[in-house]
């Protein structure tokens, strides 16, 4: 194993075991991810407000959907382009598509750190095992949701950063930051992120007037300040203006107010389970290479770590942007004491091994994936998860998908109010309706539009308590998901004015008939 990476020796013979280390992170997230089925509630929902969209051209601004609420309640949709996206590629891709566009994503992503780790810290090896230190977080975080439109975008802003500062790059392309940002801030609510990263190369350049005087580059530090600024000043370029970033202060306060969405807690060494005790370890071990390297630090590479991990430490969800920038801004300081360089180049024989490793990876990596009916039905016996094996979606829905009783709904009436557990929203929104909305559901995917009272009284009725509220809103059909509204479930089977229209392993569908006891 050479300690000298240089990304062009892998273009001829002989091919050294390094080919197999820097394809080994993607190949393996590639794999692990076509065994995961569409986790995402929320995902209908974004398709449902994605065929509005595309319909009526224009971004959504009310609630629409909610009967518990005036439909002219007014709402702000950030992430319209994305929904937009999302329900274009859906027609075109299909599910299973989408599923293939996630797992190609994020292996893509992988494959990026590993080989600019490599090139950061000169060695394969390192590279691989920082991409592979963080691949959990991959698993746990990159979902089809809206921000899958979103984050590979840090993927144009950092590394034009980066050859910026280390005088590989002319200081013109930060233009993009502002640009980059322009999209973003209508793709997803994490459009500061560009603007965070340019501003720790303007810290990073700042610092030199005080601490390395003779490393100051003028020029540099009038271009960071630049794209700073104008990476700020283009979260305005959106429909709404200034209301995108309103909405995201806001949106803050709302959701930690509800105490009920578990990706905007802390991170904790005990939460997420095992997520979060990974993140503080890694914390704690890189704070330690920086000071046991600390006169040859990399200002910006401090200064992005400590920053997106702080962020991560707020807000779980926020572990995404950590494990996008760890493997880069630790591999510069990381080594392995205890594994030598094999400065021998390989011999004929291993390098025809060495290549049929990296062919095996590639070809695994792209077997597993759904793009046919006997690999689907392959990976429904495989799934960390109970999935469904029949069906338009099979293999990759879960096995208390409400599809099923979806299609009952249609028959009874389409347009009746329903309650429902809160995932199921999003679904019961797109199979039941179509270019004009209607008030069907209790909430919705949007957490921050419904009211603390109305999601305490969502709580309320799911555990069997002021049921009889449910007439204030003329419900008339309640589809019951057992492993969280079992309370529910008993109260309905004992009253004679709600009839039983069907059940399976995972829910039951109770009509209104109107009879009294």
């Amino acid at each position: 194993m050479r300690d000298d990476f240089k990304l062009g020796r892998f273009k001829k013979a002989p091919f050294g075991l390094d080919i197999v280390w820097l394809i080994l992170p993607a190949a393996i997230v590639a794999m692990g991810m076509a065994f995961m089925p569409l986790r995402s509630w929320d995902y209908w929902w974004h398709l449902s407000f994605g065929r509005m969209i595309n319909q009526t051209h224009e971004m959504p601004r009310f609630a629409y959907f909610l009967y518990t609420m005036p439909a002219d309640s007014p709402s702000y949709v950030q992430a319209w382009m994305s929904q937009w996206a999302l329900f274009s590629l859906h027609e075109s891709l299909s599910l299973y598509g989408m599923i293939i566009l996630r797992n190609g994503l994020a292996a893509g992503a992988f494959l990026i750190l590993s080989l600019w780790a490599a090139k950061r810290s000169r060695s394969a090896i390192r590279g691989s095992i920082l991409a592979l230190t963080v691949l959990p977080f991959g698993f746990f975080i990159i979902a089809l949701r809206s921000h899958l439109m979103a984050w590979p975008l840090i993927f144009i802003v950092l590394p034009i950063a980066f050859r910026v500062r280390t005088k590989g790059g002319s200081p013109w392309t930060l233009v993009a930051f502002p640009l980059v940002t322009m999209l973003w801030v209508n793709l997803h609510g994490t459009f500061l992120v560009p603007f965070l990263i340019s501003l720790s190369f303007w810290a990073d350049s700042f610092l030199h007037l005080f601490i390395r005087k003779k490393e100051f580059r003028k020029n540099i530090f009038i271009a960071f300040s630049f794209s700073t600024v104008s990476s700020l000043l283009a979260v305005l370029v959106n429909p709404r203006g200034v209301d995108a970033f309103l909405y995201l202060v806001n949106l803050r306060k709302k959701v930690v107010r509800l105490e009920m969405v578990s990706e905007w807690f802390p991170t904790t060494p005990f939460f997420p389970e095992f997520y979060g005790t990974l993140f503080w370890i890694l914390f704690v071990l890189s704070l330690f290479l920086f000071w046991r390297k600390r006169k040859e630090i990399l200002f910006a590479d401090l200064i992005l770590f400590v920053g997106f991990s702080f962020l991560a430490m707020l807000h779980c969800r926020a572990l995404m942007w950590f494990f996008l920038i760890f493997p880069v801004v630790i591999s510069p300081y990381f080594s392995l004491p205890l594994i030598k360089a094999d400065e021998e180049e390989p011999s004929p024989f291993m390098s025809k091994v060495n290549v049929g490793i990296f062919l095996l990876l590639i070809i695994s990596a792209i077997a597993v994936q759904p793009f046919f009916s006997f690999q689907r039905e392959m990976i429904s016996k495989a799934q960390v998860m109970p999935v469904k094996t029949t069906g338009d979606m099979a293999g990759v829905i879960p096995m208390d998908f409400p599809d099923r009783w979806v299609e009952e709904i249609k028959k009874i009436n389409p347009h009746a109010r329903i309650f429902h557990d809160h995932r199921y929203a999003g679904y019961l929104i797109y199979a039941l309706q179509s270019a004009t909305p209607q008030q069907t559901v209790f909430v919705d995917n949007r957490i921050e539009l419904s009211s603390p009272q109305t999601w305490a009284l969502l709580d309320e009725i799911s555990a069997g308590r002021r049921v009889e509220e449910l007439r204030r809103y003329d419900v008339t059909i309640v589809l019951v998901k057992k492993s969280s509204q079992a309370p529910l479930l008993a109260y309905l089977e004992k009253r004679s004015d709600w009839k039983k229209q069907g059940e399976d392993a995972f829910n039951a569908l109770f009509v209104y008939n109107g009879k009294k006891e």
